[in-house]
C-alpha cells in the first residue's frame, strides 16, 4: 500500500523512464505513475488521487500549462512541479502565477529532484527544514494552495520571524518590531535559515489584506529592488559597513519612534544600508533627491569657504529629517514625525558616532 502518488508527465522517453525508475528505487512508499503527454496525464488524474505532478511544459496534444489549468480545476489538492528545456523568466513567472509550486530547468540532477519531492511529500509531518534546501516561496505556495491553517516560524542567525496563515491566506507577519508586509518581505529575502510549522494562532490581528499570490509577487519585486540597491550601492572604500549596521541597530533600539533610517552615498545617490520601520520601504527616488540636495549644499559651503556640514535638520509639515555627515560622501538620514524626540535622538547619535 502506497502512502503517496507521483505522476511524471514528459513526451521524452529518455527522461520519463529513467526518472521514474530512479524515483521508484528511492521512494519505497510512493507510487510512481507516468504519462507521455498532457491528455494521457489528465485521464490518470481524473481516476486517481495524485499528490504530486511533475510535468514538462512543451508536449503534444496538451502542453504543460494547459494541463496545469485542468489540474487546478479538477484536482486542486495536487501539487505541481513544472520542468522545461526552454527556460526563461516569462515561463517561470507564468508557471508560478498559475499555481505551480516549483519550476525546474533541464537538464536536472535526479538527486536534487528527489530532495524536492521528499520535502513536498513530507509537508504535513510537522515539517522542519532549511530555507536553502527548499525555497521559502515554494513552502508558502504549498501552504496557501493547500488552504492550511498554521504559523511558519523562520530562524535566520539571531533573528526569528513568523508568518501567520489562515485558510490559505497570509494575514500577518512579524519580525522583531516590524509587522505586516514589511516583515514578510524581509523574511522572504533570507537566503538561509531554518523553518518549522507551528499551530495556527487565533488571536492574530490581520495586517495583510492582499491575496497571497499578489503578496508573493510584490515580495519578489521587493527582493529584486534590494539586490539592485546592494549591487549599485558603490560603497566608498573607507566605509566600515559593519559599524554602520551597528549604529543603525543601536539607534532603533534606543529611539522607538523612528520612521525610516539609512546611510547613503551623496555622490552616487545610492542607498548603502537602509530600513523603514513602517510598512513602506525607503523610496529610492527619495534617496536620490536627498543626495542631489545635500551635494548641492556641500558645493555651496565649499564656495563660501565654509567647512563641511556636520548635521542638518529639515522640518516638513508631517515629518522631520535629520542628516548627519559621516564624511564628505556618506550621510546618515533619519526620519521622524515627532519633534519632541529630536533632542533625545541627537544625544543618542552623538554618543554613537563618537
Amino acid at each position: 500500500m502506497f502512502d503517496k502518488t507521483v505522476l511524471i508527465v514528459d513526451d521524452e522517453e529518455d527522461i520519463r523512464i529513467p526518472t521514474a525508475k530512479f524515483l521508484k528505487k528511492e521512494l519505497k512508499n510512493v507510487e510512481i505513475l507516468t504519462a507521455s503527454d498532457g491528455e494521457e496525464a489528465f485521464e490518470i488524474i481524473k481516476h486517481n488521487k495524485i499528490d504530486l505532478v511533475i510535468s514538462d511544459i512543451r508536449m503534444p496534444k496538451l502542453d504543460g500549462f494547459e494541463l496545469l489549468l485542468k489540474i487546478r480545476k479538477y484536482s486542486p489538492e495536487s501539487t505541481v512541479i513544472m520542468i522545461t528545456a526552454y527556460g526563461n523568466p516569462t515561463s517561470k513567472e507564468k508557471a508560478n502565477n498559475m499555481g505551480a509550486i516549483s519550476y525546474i530547468e533541464k537538464p536536472f540532477e535526479l538527486k536534487e529532484l528527489l530532495k524536492k519531492i521528499q520535502d513536498i511529500l513530507n509537508f504535513d509531518r510537522g515539517f522542519v527544514g532549511n530555507v536553502a534546501q527548499l525555497d521559502l516561496t515554494d513552502i508558502i505556495q504549498m501552504i496557501c494552495l493547500g488552504k492550511k491553517n498554521l504559523t511558519i516560524e523562520i530562524t535566520n542567525e539571531n533573528q526569528k520571524g513568523y508568518i501567520y496563515v489562515i485558510e490559505g491566506e497570509i494575514i500577518d507577519s512579524r519580525l522583531g518590531n516590524k509587522h505586516g508586509t514589511k516583515a514578510f518581505y524581509d523574511i522572504l529575502s533570507w537566503q538561509n535559515g531554518n523553518f518549522q510549522f507551528l499551530p495556527a494562532v487565533s488571536n492574530v490581528t490581520t495586517t495583510i489584506n492582499m491575496r497571497w499570490e499578489n503578496l508573493l509577487m510584490e515580495g519578489m519585486k521587493y527582493i529584486d529592488e534590494m539586490k539592485e540597491k546592494t549591487e549599485n550601492s558603490q560603497i566608498p572604500e573607507n566605509i566600515d559597513t559593519k559599524k554602520l549596521i551597528f549604529w543603525l541597530d543601536e539607534a532603533k533600539k534606543k529611539i522607538e519612534d523612528i520612521n525610516a533610517i539609512g546611510f547613503f552615498n551623496i555622490e552616487t545617490g545610492k542607498l548603502i544600508i537602509g530600513e523603514s520601520i513602517e510598512d513602506e520601504t525607503i523610496s529610492l527616488q527619495k534617496v536620490d533627491e536627498y543626495s542631489k540636495m545635500l551635494k548641492n549644499i556641500s558645493g555651496i559651503l565649499i564656495n563660501l569657504e565654509k567647512e563641511q556640514a556636520g548635521e542638518m535638520i529639515f522640518t516638513f509639515s508631517d515629518k522631520i529629517i535629520y542628516f548627519i555627515f559621516i564624511d564628505n560622501k556618506t550621510v546618515w538620514g533619519i526620519e521622524i514625525d515627532n519633534a519632541d524626540i529630536l533632542g533625545r535622538l541627537k544625544t543618542v547619535i552623538n554618543k554613537l558616532t563618537k
